[in-house]
């Protein structure tokens, strides 16, 4: 009589064939969707203006982009319509405030946000979005505070200006008030409680200040004021901390910047961990300028000199 059982092994092979065919299937169809996920719904990054910063920004972050498998789309904020952004779904990157604003107000919010080149993005809305994550571009004023006290021992009363007029303004003097410690000491100056910006900087160098400290506060900080205010100062031989490298460059003893590719390359990186609710301060690339320094005899910490990255008018 015929044994009419199925060998043992021969049962154990199938069983292995069957499981082995199942896994290839799954990842197979894991691997389509992850492709799927990747290409299918190109990522859209709008840009505020065609300024080289921003473009470095965006290039830097669709550089990344791509080499993950991603597909993006580059768009001008100038371009688009309200209807435009209203319809736009998966992902959408705004570089600078007018993009992040545009995109604040006009996409859905099932559409995933991310932000870089941004001031003070939480003034603007954007750490109240859900599905939203970024980078801003001022620094920390508890950062900024700390290197104020590295460049020098001799800083006791800082000088700054704000626009009571401005409720952005009034939260950022509010920010640099709440960031101080230690024997720092604030005298403050309303513009708008003068005639002109001028007589509003004769005010303030009229003080005992040791340090003027600006802040990317476009109420205030407006050409004209900057070049007044660098001009005035360098007579008073008072020094300037700048919030960005243009300024340094322009005539501020020292301050700090960012790099728009470093922007770019730290948000591609919030994009492809697919991100959300994470608000990020910038990294400072810290500056001086040596012709300042040297005119109105300012001699830095040693300490403080192992932070620079940009030094300016040593050519």
């Amino acid at each position: 009589m015929l044994n009419s059982r199925i060998p043992t092994r021969s049962l154990t092979q199938s069983l292995i064939i069957v499981v082995c065919m199942l896994f290839i299937a799954v990842t197979t169809g894991f691997s389509a969707q992850r492709n799927n996920s990747l290409t299918s719904d190109p990522i859209v990054v709008i840009l505020s203006s065609e300024s080289k910063p921003f473009q470095a920004a965006a290039q830097s972050c669709v550089t990344t982009l791509k080499s993950s498998g991603h597909t993006t789309r580059i768009k001008l904020l100038s371009s688009l319509s309200e209807q435009d952004l209203a319809s736009m779904q998966g992902t959408v990157v705004a570089i600078g405030a007018r993009a992040a604003q545009s995109a604040l107000k006009d996409l859905p919010e099932s559409t995933k946000l991310y932000y870089c080149m941004v001031t003070s993005p939480d003034l603007i809305g954007l750490t109240d979005r859900p599905n939203t994550a970024g980078i801003s571009s001022d620094a920390n004023p508890i950062e900024e505070a700390r290197l104020i006290n590295q460049a020098s021992s001799s800083f006791r009363t800082i000088g700054l200006f704000y626009d009571s007029s401005s409720a952005s303004s009034r939260s950022r003097i509010k920010r640099v008030q709440d960031s101080l410690t230690g024997s720092l000491r604030l005298e403050i100056v309303d513009i708008n409680a003068h005639n002109s910006v001028s007589d509003a900087i004769k005010e303030l160098l009229a003080r005992d200040i040791d340090l003027i400290w600006t802040i990317p506060d476009p109420a205030v900080y407006k050409p004209a004021m900057v070049k007044s205010l660098l001009i005035e100062s360098l007579k008073k031989r008072i020094p300037v901390y700048g919030f960005s490298h243009s300024i340094v460059r322009a005539g501020s003893t020292f301050g700090i910047g960012i790099e728009p590719t470093t922007q770019g390359a730290r948000l591609s990186t919030l994009i492809n961990s697919n991100a959300t609710d994470q608000h990020l301060s910038p990294r400072l690339s810290v500056a001086i300028n040596t012709v300042v320094a040297s005119r109105i005899d300012f001699k830095f910490n040693d300490r403080f000199l192992d932070n620079v990255e940009k030094t300016f008018g040593s050519d």
